[in-house]
């Protein structure tokens, strides 16, 4: 017995000395020829996550950490100078290697705003939750490798951590150099778009709690939209995006609101956080999704289709546009090919302009309505519960029930 406890003891202690040596090797093994002005860093413990201490790897010892194990000999060189080109509106998929950088160029046939998200395609999930894909953009007209100095980074890029999201302004007849990097094996979802970042949302005017006028039901032929796409991500993600004109909503009036995967649009500043529980469209100040009553409330919502969604690869995106002149403009919103509830949907919703008029409007993607593939459809103001909701499916603002996708062609509209 003795000697099995000593066997024992002598196996776990020679684990943690391998441990140690590789985070001493990690550490040092590059300390006399450190380019700390480099794109890639070449220590490890440059990289945002610290993913080689010994604390880090006891507690993540159920996990296949040796794929994030990055040693300095594993960089790869590569260049700018004859990378892809992408445009805008585009979207990347692919694999990344380890301790490799990916390089785009980007070539401005306008004076333009360029915006990029990086994030996981569909269903990857890799075993290390700290797998981080890392975004950077250069200064125009410079052509970089993986040796070039932070200084060939555009002014507002981070030089100590990692972006997933960035945006920087191009002027006509100009390029830049994009790169993707990663310290683990991955893959990753490109998106780019001319979208401004940093918008809020915010209204003024006094809110009301008057619902609508009116409420029909109508149909008509689902046409798809040519439109800039929403930085959103694979799921669960929400961003803002600019109306084009002043729409009210309750009484306030807004320029930009909250777009979200999960098939909402919101005026309400929870949005970021709350935009997959398709409940709160029927609930109360009162009531929290599930039973922890911590979650918060989102109220001011317009909801075609509410229900954890997904976009699965670059053939599915959140887009929209402003279509005709002043005073009658109309702002669509498309969410096409989104994987949500069991089957790949297509669904809109347009706002006009001065009559602040509702639509929401429905293409492919009905399914058999089993319980399990219901949503939420309707609008609701900042109060919400009952009396302060309409049910798209049937304009009630008492029926709180869920709605199964409506067939092809139907539009819900939603008069002041």
């Amino acid at each position: 017995m003795k000697n099995w406890i000593v066997l024992k003891i002598m196996r776990v202690s020679f684990g943690i000395i391998i441990l140690i040596v590789l985070v001493f090797t990690s550490e040092s093994c590059n300390k006399d020829s450190e380019e700390s002005n480099n794109i890639i860093p070449k220590k490890p413990s440059q990289w945002i996550v610290p993913l080689y201490s010994l604390s880090w790897l006891l507690a993540h010892r159920t996990y296949d950490y040796k794929d994030c194990l990055v040693s300095t000999e594993t960089f790869i060189d590569s260049s700018c100078e004859n990378a892809e080109v992408v445009a805008q509106n585009d979207c990347k998929s692919d694999k990344l290697q380890k301790g490799t950088i990916k390089f785009l160029k980007y070539k401005a046939t306008v004076n333009e705003n360029l915006s990029l998200s990086i994030t996981p395609p569909k269903y990857y999930y890799p075993n290390n939750s700290n797998s981080i894909n890392c975004i950077s953009v250069y200064k125009e007209n410079i052509i970089v490798d993986s040796k070039s100095p932070v200084a060939n980074l555009e002014t507002n890029q981070s030089t100590s951590g990692c972006q997933s999201q960035t945006s920087v302004a191009m002027t006509a007849g100009s390029y830049r150099c994009i790169s993707i990097r990663s310290a683990c094996d991955t893959s990753y979802m490109l998106r780019l778009s001319d979208i401004s970042t940093g918008l809020t949302v915010s209204g003024y005017g006094t809110a009301n709690t008057t619902l609508p006028s009116a409420w029909a039901a109508t149909t008509t032929t689902y046409t798809s939209i040519v439109g800039k796409r929403a930085l959103v991500g694979y799921s669960s993600s929400t961003t803002v995006i600019p109306i084009g004109f002043n729409f009210t909503f309750f009484g306030q009036t807004y320029s930009n609101a909250y777009v979200s995967v999960n098939g909402i649009l919101s005026f309400g500043s929870t949005a970021m956080t709350a935009s997959y529980d398709k409940e709160n469209l029927f609930g109360s100040a009162t009531y929290y999704y599930g039973s922890t009553n911590t979650d918060p409330i989102l109220k001011s919502v317009i909801a075609p289709w509410w229900n954890y969604g997904s976009l699965e690869g670059c053939d599915a995106y959140v887009q929209y546009a402003t279509t005709g002149s002043a005073p009658n403009r109309v702002f669509t919103v498309e969410w096409y090919n989104l994987y949500s509830g069991g089957s790949y949907r297509d669904f809109q919703t347009k706002l006009y302009e001065t009559t602040n008029v509702i639509e929401l409007i429905y293409g492919s993607g009905a399914n058999s309505g089993s319980s399990t593939y219901k949503g939420s459809i309707g609008i609701s103001n900042s109060v919400g519960g009952t009396g302060n909701y309409v049910n798209g499916k049937n304009g009630s603002s008492t029926d709180s029930s869920y709605s199964s996708f409506p067939t092809s062609g139907t539009v819900y509209r939603f008069t002041p």
